[in-house]
C-alpha cells in the first residue's frame, strides 16, 4: 500500500497505513488471534478469539467474554451474565474459519535436526505431546485450559533451553517438579526422555518410554527419540536392545540414518546378507546418504567387483563432497589397486574435511612411507602427537616412525 503496488487477491488482512496515519476508523474491525501452541506442544487446549470493538470472546477449554474497554487486563469473565452476546461471537467465530480456513495445514515442512532443536529450544515447536494430532480449523474445546497452565510455561523453556544446552541434569530437577503436577503429560516424559539419553542414563529413558506407552502416551516414543536411544544402545555394544528400538524407529519413520544404523547392527552380527538389504533400503529412503554408499561400495570391493566399488564411490563423494570418511575409504579402495598417488590425494582431503580424522593421519604416515617419503611421514606424525597424543593411532603412527629411524 505505501508502494501503490495492488495488493494480491489470496491475502487476507488488511492495510493499517491508514492507522499509520492516525485514521483510527481503520483499526474498527474485528480482528481474529490463535495459539495452537499448547495443544500441540503440551497436549493442553488451543484458544482461538475473535476482538469486535470493545468485546473480546475467547473460545477453548473454558470459553471467556471481556469487555477490554472497561477491563483491560480480562480479569472478569462476563460470559456467564452474557450468554446471548457470547453464544453470537462463537457463530461468529466458527463461521471466520470456515471462510479463511488455509488450505494444505497437514503438509510436511522439511528442516534439519538442528534447527527443529533450536526452535523447540525457543519454544516455537512442540515436543510432541499433541503434534501428532491433526490442525484443523475448527472450534475445539477439549484439553486442559492452557490459562490454568500459565505458571508452568517458564519452567517449560528452561527445560528446553536445558536440554538444547545439555545441561540435562539441571532439565531433569525441573522437570521432577512438572511430572508432579502431571505425571502423565507426554510432553513432559518426552523432555525426561531425551535429558536421561544425554546422560548416558539409557535404561531410565527406556523405561520412561515403556511408562509412556502404558499410559498410551504414543508420541513420547518418537522415531527420533528411538532412533537416538537405538544408536546409543548399539555403540554401547547392547545389540539386542539396539535393534528393536532402531526397528520401531523405522516403522514410525524409515530414516536412511536407521536403516544405515541396522545394518551396522547385522554388521556387528556378521549378517551381510542383511546388511546389505539395510544398506540398500537406507539409499531408497535417500539416495544421497552417502555413509551407506560408501559401505556397499566397500562390499562390492571385498566381492572382487572393483568397478561397481568405484562407481558407488564416486557417486558418494559427488552427492556428498564434504564427507571425510568418503574420501578415507576411496583412498584405502586405491591403495588397494595400487595407486599410492591417488590414495595420497583421498587421504589428504580426508583431513583436510575433518582434522580429527586420526585414522585419516595413520594412512597418511604409512602411504608416505611407501611411497618414500619420510619427511611427509613425520609431519604428520608430528599433527597426530601434537593434536592426539593418546591415541591407539599415534602409537601406531609412531612404531612406524620409529621403524625408520
Amino acid at each position: 500500500d505505501l508502494l501503490g503496488i495492488p495488493i494480491p487477491n489470496e491475502v487476507q488482512g488488511v492495510s493499517l497505513v491508514d492507522a499509520m496515519n492516525s485514521d483510527e476508523s481503520a483499526l474498527d474491525r474485528p480482528l481474529y488471534a490463535e495459539t495452537l501452541a499448547p495443544r500441540l506442544g503440551f497436549g493442553w487446549g488451543e484458544l482461538r478469539a475473535l476482538i469486535d470493538g470493545k468485546d473480546k470472546y475467547i473460545f477453548g477449554p473454558r470459553p471467556e467474554l471481556f469487555d477490554i474497554r472497561a477491563d483491560p487486563r480480562e480479569l472478569d469473565n462476563r460470559l456467564a451474565g452474557e450468554a446471548e452476546l457470547g453464544d453470537r461471537m462463537q457463530r461468529r467465530l466458527a463461521a471466520f474459519l470456515r471462510e479463511n480456513a488455509a488450505d494444505n495445514l497437514d503438509a510436511a515442512v522439511s528442516m534439519d535436526e538442528e534447527t527443529r532443536q533450536k526452535l523447540q529450544a525457543l519454544g516455537y515447536l512442540g515436543s510432541g505431546a499433541g503434534a501428532d494430532e491433526p490442525i484443523e480449523e475448527v472450534l475445539r474445546q477439549g484439553g486442559i485450559p492452557p490459562q490454568d497452565t500459565v505458571t508452568y510455561i517458564n519452567d517449560i523453556s528452561q527445560v528446553k533451553i536445558k536440554i538444547f544446552r545439555h545441561q540435562s541434569l539441571v532439565a531433569l530437577e525441573i522437570l521432577e517438579t512438572l511430572l508432579d503436577n502431571d505425571p502423565e503429560n507426554p510432553s513432559y516424559l518426552e523432555m525426561s526422555v531425551t535429558a536421561n539419553v544425554q546422560l548416558g542414563r539409557l535404561d531410565e529413558a527406556l523405561a520412561i518410554i515403556e511408562r509412556a506407552r502404558a499410559l498410551d502416551a504414543t508420541s513420547v516414543a518418537t522415531s527420533t527419540i528411538l532412533l537416538q536411544l537405538g544408536s546409543l544402545y548399539f555403540y554401547q555394544g547392547d545389540l539386542d536392545k539396539a535393534e528393536p528400538l532402531l526397528r520401531q524407529s523405522l516403522d514410525l519413520e524409515p530414516l536412511a540414518l536407521g536403516h544405515y544404523l541396522l545394518a551396522s547392527v547385522y554388521t556387528a552380527r556378521g549378517d551381510l546378507a542383511a546388511e546389505r538389504a539395510a544398506l540398500e533400503a537406507a539409499l531408497d529412503a535417500d539416495p544421497s546418504y552417502a555413509p551407506a554408499r560408501v559401505d556397499l561400495a566397500i562390499r562390492y570391493a571385498q566381492a572382487g567387483d572393483r568397478e561397481r566399488a568405484a562407481r558407488e564411490l564416486d557417486r558418494a563423494l559427488r552427492d556428498q563432497p564434504y564427507f571425510a570418511k568418503g574420501y578415507y575409504n576411496y583412498g584405502a579402495f586405491l591403495v588397494e589397486g595400487g595407486d599410492l598417488d591417488g590414495a595420497l590425494s583421498q587421504f589428504e582431503r580426508a583431513v583436510e574435511l575433518d582434522p580429527n580424522y586420526w585414522l585419516g593421519y595413520l594412512a597418511l604416515v604409512e602411504l608416505s612411507l611407501a611411497l618414500d617419503k619420510p619427511t611427509d611421514a613425520k609431519q604428520h606424525y608430528q599433527t597426530l602427537l601434537r593434536r592426539a597424543p593418546n591415541r591407539d593411532e599415534t602409537a601406531q603412527a609412531r612404531e612406524r616412525i620409529e621403524g625408520i629411524s
